[in-house]
């Protein structure tokens, strides 16, 4: 049973490890806020979005393969798919393949639309942080 005793000697330990999560919960959050606010500061170079698109363009062609394996399997007879499978499958080959046709070469307005959209998720990240 406890008594009144021994509530009073844990009572500073609460207040140490209170006191502990909220340095820790202050100095993360100025972490982030400064990382957030760096980010800002420094930007990304164009080569940095082209390099992004080489490394989205691969995994693309990947799935865009692996898309038409799918559909050749159905057409061989190896592996039967649902009509609706079938024309979801048709559908994204031709939506990948028009991306990978867009992305053959990266005009700057492409550029400058990802820069745009970088920068609004930079910002969210930015007040998202300020609330915590």
């Amino acid at each position: 049973k406890k008594t009144q005793r021994d509530c009073i000697k844990r009572e500073p330990m609460n207040k140490f490890w209170i006191l502990v999560y909220t340095v820790i919960a202050i100095i993360a959050s100025s972490n982030v806020i400064a990382a957030a606010q760096d980010g800002r500061r420094r930007g990304r170079e164009d080569r940095d979005y082209k390099d992004n698109m080489e490394r989205r363009k691969v995994q693309l062609e990947s799935l865009l393969e692996k898309t038409k394996l799918k559909l050749d399997d159905h057409r061989a007879g190896r592996h039967l798919l649902a009509d609706e499978e079938l024309i979801t499958l048709e559908k994204r080959i031709g939506n990948l393949q028009k991306k990978l046709d867009a992305w053959k070469e990266p005009d700057q307005a492409m550029i400058d639309r990802m820069r745009e959209r970088d920068e609004k998720r930079r910002a969210r990240k930015l007040s998202r942080a300020r609330e915590f």
